[in-house]
Protein backbone atom coordinates (compact mmCIF):
# COMPACT_ATOMS: atom_id res chain seq x y z
CA UNK A 1 0.00 0.00 0.00
CA UNK A 2 1.56 3.17 -1.14
CA UNK A 3 0.97 5.10 2.31
CA UNK A 4 3.09 2.42 4.15
CA UNK A 5 5.33 3.16 1.90
CA UNK A 6 5.80 7.05 2.50
CA UNK A 7 5.22 6.12 6.00
CA UNK A 8 8.77 3.97 5.69
CA UNK A 9 10.70 6.63 3.64
CA UNK A 10 9.74 9.37 5.94
CA UNK A 11 12.42 9.88 8.18
CA UNK A 12 15.35 9.33 5.23
CA UNK A 13 13.03 11.25 2.74
CA UNK A 14 14.17 14.82 2.66
CA UNK A 15 17.55 13.14 1.88
CA UNK A 16 16.95 11.50 -1.20
CA UNK A 17 14.18 14.03 -2.43
CA UNK A 18 16.59 16.69 -4.26
CA UNK A 19 14.38 16.38 -7.33
CA UNK A 20 11.35 17.19 -5.63
CA UNK A 21 12.88 20.01 -3.60
CA UNK A 22 13.76 21.87 -6.44
CA UNK A 23 10.43 21.28 -8.34
CA UNK A 24 9.34 22.78 -4.92
CA UNK A 25 11.20 25.55 -5.03
CA UNK A 26 10.56 26.15 -8.58
CA UNK A 27 6.43 26.16 -8.16
CA UNK A 28 7.26 28.82 -4.96
CA UNK A 29 7.90 31.58 -7.52
CA UNK A 30 4.22 31.58 -8.75
CA UNK A 31 3.13 32.25 -5.22
CA UNK A 32 1.14 35.67 -5.10
CA UNK A 33 3.15 37.94 -2.73
CA UNK A 34 1.14 40.46 -2.77
CA UNK A 35 -0.71 42.44 -0.33
CA UNK A 36 -4.50 41.80 -1.12
CA UNK A 37 -4.04 37.95 -0.58
CA UNK A 38 -4.00 38.79 3.54
CA UNK A 39 -6.70 36.91 4.70
CA UNK A 40 -7.42 34.61 2.29
CA UNK A 41 -7.78 30.79 3.44
CA UNK A 42 -5.05 28.35 1.75
CA UNK A 43 -4.04 24.69 2.25
CA UNK A 44 -1.07 22.80 0.90
CA UNK A 45 -1.88 18.93 -0.20
CA UNK A 46 0.25 16.00 -0.20
CA UNK A 47 2.81 18.27 1.56
CA UNK A 48 5.59 15.06 2.55
CA UNK A 49 8.20 16.69 4.60
CA UNK A 50 7.99 20.10 3.86
CA UNK A 51 9.21 20.49 0.55
CA UNK A 52 7.16 23.68 -0.64
CA UNK A 53 5.89 24.40 3.08
CA UNK A 54 9.16 25.70 3.46
CA UNK A 55 8.43 28.65 1.16
CA UNK A 56 4.77 29.57 2.53
CA UNK A 57 5.96 29.98 6.23
CA UNK A 58 5.17 34.14 5.46
CA UNK A 59 1.70 33.17 4.21
CA UNK A 60 -0.61 36.04 5.27
CA UNK A 61 -3.44 34.17 5.32
CA UNK A 62 -4.79 30.92 7.36
CA UNK A 63 -2.04 28.13 5.95
CA UNK A 64 -3.24 24.49 6.68
CA UNK A 65 -0.66 21.90 5.62
CA UNK A 66 -1.43 18.03 4.71
CA UNK A 67 -0.63 14.58 3.78
CA UNK A 68 -2.04 11.79 3.72
CA UNK A 69 0.95 9.42 5.40
CA UNK A 70 0.87 9.95 9.30
CA UNK A 71 4.88 9.83 9.31
CA UNK A 72 5.47 12.50 6.54
CA UNK A 73 3.43 14.62 8.90
CA UNK A 74 5.34 13.67 11.93
CA UNK A 75 8.35 14.70 10.21
CA UNK A 76 6.57 17.64 8.71
CA UNK A 77 5.68 18.65 11.91
CA UNK A 78 9.45 18.37 13.47
CA UNK A 79 10.50 20.20 10.64
CA UNK A 80 8.25 23.56 10.25
CA UNK A 81 6.15 23.30 14.33
CA UNK A 82 4.62 26.72 13.13
CA UNK A 83 2.54 25.13 10.75
CA UNK A 84 -1.02 23.10 11.08
CA UNK A 85 0.22 19.95 9.84
CA UNK A 86 -3.03 17.46 9.31
CA UNK A 87 -3.36 13.99 8.44
CA UNK A 88 -5.73 14.31 5.40
CA UNK A 89 -6.58 12.81 2.24
CA UNK A 90 -6.74 14.99 -1.41
CA UNK A 91 -10.08 14.08 -1.41
CA UNK A 92 -10.99 15.14 2.20
CA UNK A 93 -9.90 19.19 2.07
CA UNK A 94 -13.73 20.25 1.38
CA UNK A 95 -14.46 19.36 4.99
CA UNK A 96 -12.16 21.97 6.40
CA UNK A 97 -12.95 24.67 3.54
CA UNK A 98 -14.13 26.18 1.40
CA UNK A 99 -10.53 27.22 0.64
CA UNK A 100 -9.16 30.47 -1.41
CA UNK A 101 -5.86 28.56 -2.42
CA UNK A 102 -4.89 24.80 -2.69
CA UNK A 103 -0.81 24.61 -3.07
CA UNK A 104 0.33 21.12 -4.18
CA UNK A 105 4.06 20.16 -5.44
CA UNK A 106 4.73 16.71 -6.84
CA UNK A 107 1.46 14.96 -6.00
CA UNK A 108 -0.86 15.05 -8.85
CA UNK A 109 0.59 12.43 -11.21
CA UNK A 110 0.40 10.09 -8.28
CA UNK A 111 -3.32 10.14 -9.09
CA UNK A 112 -4.71 7.71 -11.80
CA UNK A 113 -7.89 9.50 -12.68
CA UNK A 114 -6.60 13.31 -12.23
CA UNK A 115 -9.99 15.38 -13.72
CA UNK A 116 -11.84 13.57 -10.24
CA UNK A 117 -9.41 14.96 -7.86
CA UNK A 118 -9.28 17.85 -9.52
CA UNK A 119 -12.92 18.35 -9.23
CA UNK A 120 -13.08 17.19 -5.83
CA UNK A 121 -10.45 20.56 -5.12
CA UNK A 122 -12.51 23.14 -7.54
CA UNK A 123 -15.43 21.79 -5.64
CA UNK A 124 -13.14 22.60 -2.45
CA UNK A 125 -12.69 26.13 -3.33
CA UNK A 126 -14.58 29.50 -2.42
CA UNK A 127 -15.71 31.58 -5.83
CA UNK A 128 -12.69 32.62 -7.66
CA UNK A 129 -10.52 30.55 -5.71
CA UNK A 130 -6.90 29.30 -6.93
CA UNK A 131 -4.91 26.43 -7.07
CA UNK A 132 -1.18 26.43 -7.88
CA UNK A 133 0.50 22.71 -8.72
CA UNK A 134 3.52 21.29 -9.70
CA UNK A 135 3.98 17.89 -11.06
CA UNK A 136 5.91 15.11 -13.36
CA UNK A 137 4.49 14.89 -16.60
CA UNK A 138 5.55 12.23 -19.88
CA UNK A 139 8.80 12.13 -20.30
CA UNK A 140 9.77 11.72 -16.65
CA UNK A 141 11.94 8.65 -16.03
CA UNK A 142 11.29 7.22 -19.93
CA UNK A 143 15.14 6.24 -19.66
CA UNK A 144 14.46 4.27 -16.70
CA UNK A 145 11.41 2.42 -18.34
CA UNK A 146 13.77 1.48 -21.52
CA UNK A 147 15.84 0.08 -19.58
CA UNK A 148 13.95 -1.90 -17.02
CA UNK A 149 11.38 -2.88 -19.35
CA UNK A 150 8.18 -2.22 -17.16
CA UNK A 151 6.22 1.20 -16.75
CA UNK A 152 7.67 3.68 -14.21
CA UNK A 153 6.07 4.49 -10.76
CA UNK A 154 2.81 6.45 -12.22
CA UNK A 155 1.24 6.35 -15.08
CA UNK A 156 2.65 9.86 -17.46
CA UNK A 157 0.07 12.37 -19.31
CA UNK A 158 1.63 14.88 -21.53
CA UNK A 159 1.14 18.84 -20.69
CA UNK A 160 -1.56 18.98 -23.31
CA UNK A 161 -3.37 16.24 -21.63
CA UNK A 162 -2.88 18.12 -18.14
CA UNK A 163 -4.33 21.43 -19.04
CA UNK A 164 -7.66 19.37 -20.25
CA UNK A 165 -7.86 17.95 -16.94
CA UNK A 166 -8.00 20.86 -15.48
CA UNK A 167 -10.32 22.53 -17.98
CA UNK A 168 -12.36 19.70 -17.44
CA UNK A 169 -12.54 19.93 -13.94
CA UNK A 170 -13.90 23.56 -14.36
CA UNK A 171 -10.59 25.45 -13.59
CA UNK A 172 -9.16 27.87 -16.36
CA UNK A 173 -6.10 27.43 -16.77
CA UNK A 174 -4.32 31.11 -16.24
CA UNK A 175 -0.69 30.56 -16.56
CA UNK A 176 1.20 26.62 -17.29
CA UNK A 177 5.20 25.97 -17.81
CA UNK A 178 6.88 22.75 -18.36
CA UNK A 179 10.60 22.87 -17.55
CA UNK A 180 12.60 19.39 -18.86
CA UNK A 181 15.62 18.59 -17.65
CA UNK A 182 18.32 16.23 -17.33
CA UNK A 183 19.34 14.96 -13.81
CA UNK A 184 22.95 13.75 -13.00
CA UNK A 185 23.63 10.76 -10.65
CA UNK A 186 26.84 8.91 -10.05
CA UNK A 187 25.47 5.22 -11.34
CA UNK A 188 22.48 3.63 -12.36
CA UNK A 189 22.43 2.34 -8.73
CA UNK A 190 22.47 5.61 -7.20
CA UNK A 191 19.44 6.76 -9.71
CA UNK A 192 17.82 3.63 -8.07
CA UNK A 193 18.84 4.31 -4.38
CA UNK A 194 17.18 7.62 -5.30
CA UNK A 195 13.81 6.58 -6.64
CA UNK A 196 13.72 3.72 -3.31
CA UNK A 197 14.38 6.26 -1.10
CA UNK A 198 11.56 8.71 -2.14
CA UNK A 199 9.01 6.01 -1.77
CA UNK A 200 8.47 6.25 -5.67
CA UNK A 201 9.07 2.51 -6.32
CA UNK A 202 9.68 -0.27 -4.30
CA UNK A 203 12.66 -3.13 -4.75
CA UNK A 204 11.49 -5.74 -6.89
CA UNK A 205 12.23 -9.45 -6.98
CA UNK A 206 14.49 -9.96 -9.59
CA UNK A 207 17.99 -11.19 -9.21
CA UNK A 208 20.61 -9.78 -7.94
CA UNK A 209 22.72 -10.68 -11.19
CA UNK A 210 19.93 -9.31 -13.42
CA UNK A 211 19.76 -5.79 -12.05
CA UNK A 212 23.53 -5.30 -12.32
CA UNK A 213 22.93 -6.07 -15.70
CA UNK A 214 20.43 -3.44 -15.91
CA UNK A 215 22.69 -0.74 -14.24
CA UNK A 216 25.28 -1.83 -16.83
CA UNK A 217 23.02 -1.42 -19.98
CA UNK A 218 21.64 2.05 -18.47
CA UNK A 219 25.08 3.17 -17.55
CA UNK A 220 25.66 1.99 -21.50
CA UNK A 221 22.81 3.57 -22.87
CA UNK A 222 22.65 6.47 -20.98
CA UNK A 223 25.81 8.13 -19.63
CA UNK A 224 26.17 11.60 -18.28
CA UNK A 225 28.28 14.57 -19.70
CA UNK A 226 30.50 14.34 -16.59
CA UNK A 227 30.33 10.42 -15.75
CA UNK A 228 27.72 8.66 -14.07
CA UNK A 229 24.44 8.54 -15.38
CA UNK A 230 21.12 10.84 -16.16
CA UNK A 231 17.40 10.34 -16.00
CA UNK A 232 15.23 12.85 -17.78
CA UNK A 233 12.66 14.89 -15.18
CA UNK A 234 9.88 16.88 -16.78
CA UNK A 235 8.07 18.93 -14.56
CA UNK A 236 4.84 21.25 -15.14
CA UNK A 237 3.40 23.86 -12.74
CA UNK A 238 -0.11 25.05 -13.60
CA UNK A 239 -2.01 28.16 -12.39
CA UNK A 240 -5.48 27.94 -11.91
CA UNK A 241 -8.55 29.45 -11.31
CA UNK A 242 -12.33 28.18 -10.35
CA UNK A 243 -14.78 29.10 -13.26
Amino acid sequence: MRIARFDRKARNYEAAAAIQKEAAAALAGWIPRHPHTGGLRAVEVGAGTGQLTAHLGDWPGTLRVTDVSPEMVAEGKRRFPRADWQVMHAADIDGAGPWDWIFSSSLLQWFPDPVEILRHWERSLAPGGHVLCGFFVRGTLAEFESVFGKPGPVRWFDPGQWRGFFESAGFEVLRAEVSPRQVPFDSARELMRTLHGTGAIEPRRTPPGEIRRLWRVYEERYPGPEGGVQAGFVSMRVLARRE
